[in-house]
């Protein structure tokens, strides 16, 4: 039986744990003991268990879709970190005022509109290879979200922000990738974003603790 995550169910293995968001549902979980044992059984095709696949089939952590082949997503490991390296160029006010504005709507969509609606509409934005993103405004762009962070709270927005500020790279020709990162132990979720192997939005030391479990 050819078994898959369900569509919606992301995993990754951090700190020795299997953690899952459930992009459908906007929530984070783990499995009971007997049943993580079958899934790490099923991560190892020659040792399954039929009676935890067949629960895990009913809670909506497995589907059996033979059709389904979804192409592998990269990402490359981050070395570099734009705000950490780019001197901060000078600013108009009105331009951090937009940004501060756009994060505020980030902030309202985040608590009307589902992980899966807002991670399908990034998916949406796509940049083609014939794109030619200004590579000199990169610099400008973050530091202007950055200074707007002063203006409105961005504690505990972490994910609104990134998908925002992921949207808005794209939409004007730079391959920002959205990354979700976990760690298991204590657990926690953080979110960044991130062109090749640079992070955009946030420092190394604070990222390298956190295992890449979505990347849109």
């Amino acid at each position: 039986m050819p078994l898959q995550l369900r569509p919606a169910v992301h995993h990754a293995i951090a700190d020795g744990r299997n953690i899952f968001l459930d992009i459908e549902r906007d929530r984070y979980f783990c499995l009971p003991p007997s049943l993580d044992h079958a899934f790490r059984a099923f991560l190892h095709t020659d040792c399954r268990d039929p009676h935890g696949l067949s629960k895990l089939i009913e809670l909506g952590v497995l589907v059996d879709d033979p059709d389904r082949h979804d192409p592998p997503v990269t990402l490359r490991p981050p070395f570099r970190s734009l705000p950490e390296t780019a001197a901060a160029p000078a600013v108009p006010y009105i331009a951090i005022a937009m940004a501060a504005i756009r994060i505020e709507a980030a902030k309202w969509r985040q608590h009307r509109h589902s992980l899966w609606a807002r991670l399908d509409e990034l998916l949406n934005i796509t940049v083609s290879d014939t794109d030619h993103a200004p590579v000199g405004q990169l610099s400008r762009y973050v530091h202007i979200f950055r200074r707007a962070g002063l203006l409105t709270s961005t504690r505990d927005f972490c994910l609104p922000y990134s998908i925002m500020l992921t949207k808005f790279l794209r939409r004007r020709g730079f391959a920002a990738q959205l990354v979700i990162g976990v760690s298991g132990r204590p657990f926690a979720a953080h979110s960044w974003v991130q062109i090749d192997d640079m992070v955009i939005n946030d420092t190394i030391d604070n990222i390298s603790r956190f295992t890449p479990i979505v990347v849109a």
